[in-house]
């Protein structure tokens, strides 16, 4: 399959939506994330408060994505246990700047 366009990566991250179907998703980000904007599949793992799949985005697609963006969504949850299982997930600490663990920690401190 190659996808020509944003909206058609759309569509088919949308279809792999309605069916629940994560690991598709992710494979459908491992393949793209240098090509299309995630943020579909971002918002996705966050409204279920899927944090391992999203801890894995995030790994995998670090340079491409808007973490300042994405961290304030996942703040904006306003859900501790979400936020803390996004913060001690170890895909993610060694990996991005010490200022969205921070970002984490402060939310929880308040």
């Amino acid at each position: 399959m190659k996808i020509k366009s944003q909206n058609e990566f759309n569509n088919i991250a949308s279809k792999y939506i309605k069916k629940n179907d994560t690991n598709k998703l992710f494979m459908l980000a491992c393949d793209y994330d240098n090509k299309y904007n995630l943020e579909i599949i971002e918002d996705y793992y966050i409204s279920i408060k899927d944090s391992f799949n999203l801890c894995e985005l995030i790994s995998l697609s670090l340079e491409y994505l808007d973490l300042d963006n994405l961290f304030n969504k996942i703040i904006n949850t306003n859900d501790i246990h979400f936020i803390k299982s996004i913060e001690n997930n170890i895909v993610i600490n060694g990996i991005i700047d010490p200022k969205y663990l921070k970002k984490l920690k402060d939310y929880k401190s308040n």
